[in-house]
């Protein structure tokens, strides 16, 4: 079947009607079903009869907010060419996914998850402001001052042709004063407003103030909503210790953790690896980075995290030929050579041990897939392979899991 698109629409403030098709001919066609995360009833009850007219394969349940995990199915129609089509009425901006489910020689199929993207209409005053009009600054609140002296800097903006301003995150930051760290979500920085403005006051001065510098200086405003940028002395990262990266919720972290812990232990005992905590020069630097790299990171050990325990391997393998435990596990495509086959394994045969996952030296090898490579390796041929089981021993002293 055709592949599915991304595409994009811009609004003009009113409704209008999409059609996607699958023309006649298409195999998916007889049996495709369109699912899409947005729905009319979501944003204007009136329009449920028109978008879904009897297409359902089960009723629409009312629902007050968008999901963006909820997909509705809608049966395609034909029209007099025997094409397909399905017809979405779209009435609000945002971003919004799809895809297509069909049957093909009694086998389910789902074609990947694509997207369409509905500009929102913006509005400059009485003017509509196109997307690809938009001149826009960006501005660090903090570094503005206080509020009530922002306007020597919109005005420099707007005489410059700017007609949108972007503000780095309003929010109350946290311990390094960063806009993008932040302390409380909720509320406004004490450095833009005081600290003894409640926090109903700053919303208030906010909204004003937005809706001053569109009137007064042709500025729309928006902001960034970093919910996830959190400092480290926020509360309630406190309560709630699982919102953080971790070595239980992610354990991939592991090594980075060491690596981390390392430096801190070497930055606390610089003075006794380097002689002298002073960097005022490249040369200091180097000096630095060099005694790190030569004393302290070999001692860290971080290849054992991404290594496996040779020994270890080494005798379950030769357990595997021995006592016969399974079949060979076919994987390698015809005509590589050794060291894609190499590749390959390193790839698809190597996994954690569970229970060790991301631990030092807790990779195994897929024992199945390694014997693959291995048969072919020593270069038995088809009648041998037929004529010996797996895991037995071949006349002559040599053997599947031994020297000879």
């Amino acid at each position: 079947m055709s592949q599915v698109q991304n595409f994009r629409l811009f609004s003009d403030g009113s409704k209008f009607t999409v059609r996607i098709m699958l023309l006649a001919g298409d195999l998916a066609l007889p049996t495709a079903i369109f699912f899409t995360n947005y729905s009319a009833d979501l944003y204007a009850p009136f329009l449920f009869p028109l978008l879904f007219p009897r297409r359902l394969t089960r009723p629409l349940a009312p629902r007050s907010k968008f999901s963006r995990t909820r997909f509705e199915p809608t049966r395609f129609q034909k029209d007099p060419e025997g094409n397909g089509f399905v017809e979405i009425s779209l009435v609000h901006p945002g971003s919004y996914d799809y895809f297509l489910e069909y049957s093909l020689d009694a086998v389910n199929k789902r074609t990947r998850m694509s997207h369409f993207l509905m500009y929102p209409q913006l509005k400059l005053n009485d003017y509509v402001l196109p997307f690809d009009g938009v001149c826009m600054q960006t501005v660090i609140p903090k570094w503005l001052g206080p509020v009530g002296g922002w306007d020597k800097h919109f005005r420099l903006a707007a005489d410059a042709g700017y007609n949108a301003v972007h503000f780095a995150p309003l929010q109350k930051p946290g311990l390094s004063s960063s806009p993008y760290s932040l302390y409380d979500q909720l509320s406004f920085s004490d450095e833009i407003f005081g600290a003894n403005v409640p926090d109903p006051q700053k919303l208030e001065v906010m909204r004003g103030y937005a809706t001053r510098l569109q009137k007064e200086f042709g500025l729309l405003s928006l902001t960034d909503m970093v919910w996830n940028h959190t400092a480290c002395n926020t509360p309630w990262l406190s309560e709630h210790p699982e919102a953080g990266y971790n070595l239980l919720n992610t354990p991939h972290l592991k090594p980075a953790f060491v690596l981390d812990q390392g430096i801190q232990d070497f930055s606390a005992r610089i003075v006794e690896f380097c002689g002298s905590a002073e960097v005022s020069n490249e040369d200091d630097l180097g000096r630095v980075m060099h005694t790190f790299q030569e004393k302290l990171l070999p001692g860290l050990k971080l290849w054992e995290f991404f290594s496996i325990p040779v020994e270890k391997n080494v005798a379950l393998f030769k357990e595997f030929l021995q006592q016969g435990q399974g079949e060979r596990t076919p994987s390698k495509p015809e005509g590589s050579s050794f060291s894609e086959e190499m590749a390959l394994l390193a790839e698809k045969g190597v996994s954690f041990e569970p229970g060790l996952e991301h631990d030092r030296l807790g990779k195994r090898v897929d024992l199945g897939m390694a014997f693959d490579f291995f048969f072919d390796t020593i270069g038995r041929n088809d009648e041998a392979k037929s004529e010996r089981p797996w895991g037995r021993r071949p006349r002559g002293g040599g053997g599947w899991g031994g020297g000879g």
